[in-house]
């Protein structure tokens, strides 16, 4: 096994760092979707439902 110059270094941290903050803020997106949701005054629970049920 060859040993991981400082670049391949770096670039494992840097798509490791990348997948977090994608994570989080997909987190942050979702949360604030389930905010504008339930605000909706009449259908919230259909809305919401088409919401979780088209999440993957």
């Amino acid at each position: 096994m060859k040993k991981k110059t400082n670049i391949e270094k770096a670039n494992i941290i840097n798509l490791l760092i990348s997948g977090q903050t994608n994570s989080f803020g997909t987190q942050i997106f979702d949360y604030a979707n389930q905010l504008v949701i339930s605000g909706l005054s009449n259908n919230t629970n259909l809305y919401m439902g088409l919401y979780q049920g088209g999440k993957q």
